[in-house]
Parts: structure tokens; sequence; C-alpha cells
């Protein structure tokens, strides 16, 4: 199977590095805006980020992506609101949200450009990463 490429569009202002040279098997993605948890609550975070996955330049098949929590999300109160690991989104253009639970009694404030989700293929297989300027996603 060719390397499918995971196109990404960013609504945000955080600056995200360039296209990575290599094929990768996961990329993190940051917080877009500060965001406070409430204490015990779910909040669904608009991540400003519309994506598609698909192989160019073949039969254009679309693909599923899941978002999984980094290492670094055992460091916070916070877990999935779907009470999962991962979360997979649906084939073709997707707008990005992802709730996220505060299990504490107190509020929780996440720091803009926070990098607590990364986005993986299938059985760890590698992709491409490809930011665009349009957020009509285009195929090559």
């Amino acid at each position: 199977m060719p390397t499918p490429t995971l196109y990404i569009y960013s609504s945000s202002e955080l600056e995200y590095s360039s296209n990575p040279a290599e094929d990768v098997y996961y990329y993190e993605i940051k917080i877009p805006e500060e965001i406070v948890l409430p204490a015990n609550s779910v909040v669904n975070i608009d991540m400003k980020l519309r994506i598609c996955m698909y192989c160019p330049n073949t039969d254009n098949r679309m693909y599923g992506v899941s978002v999984i929590p980094t290492n670094s999300i055992i460091t916070t109160p916070l877990v999935h609101a779907l009470g999962c690991t991962s979360m997979t989104n649906s084939t073709g253009a997707v707008d990005l949200f992802i709730p996220l639970r505060n299990v504490t009694d107190t509020a929780y404030t996440i720091s803009s450009g926070t990098a607590l989700l990364q986005f993986m293929f299938k059985q760890y297989d590698p992709f491409r990463v490809r930011f665009v300027e349009s957020d009509h996603i285009m195929m090559e």
C-alpha cells in the first residue's frame, strides 16, 4: 500500500513546524488557545484543524486517523471524555473537536500550544503530513 498523507489546515494562530521531510508514525497536535476546564466537567475543544487522509496519486481512497493521548497527558487530570484510549474520525475532510474530561474537584487550565494529543494511523503505520493553505483540502 502506498503511504497515505494526512492533510491539515489550521485556522488557529499557532505555529506548527513545517511539513516533516520523512514519513512519521505519530504527529503531535497542539491546543489552539488557553482553555479552562471547570471541575468535574467535559469540554469539547475545537482544535481549529480540518484534516483529511488519503493516498494521493492512487485511487484517492480516504482513511480514518486516530487521535490518542501523548505521554504527557498523564501529568494532567484529563482523560478522553469518551472513556477510551483513542478516538477515530470519520473519513473525508473533517473539523477536529476533542472532548476532554477534568476528573478533579478543581478547575484545570490548558495553555495554548500544549501538545496533549497526537495523530496516528492504523497499527502505527507510517504516514506523511502536509499543511495546506486553504480549508478546502485538495487532492494532488
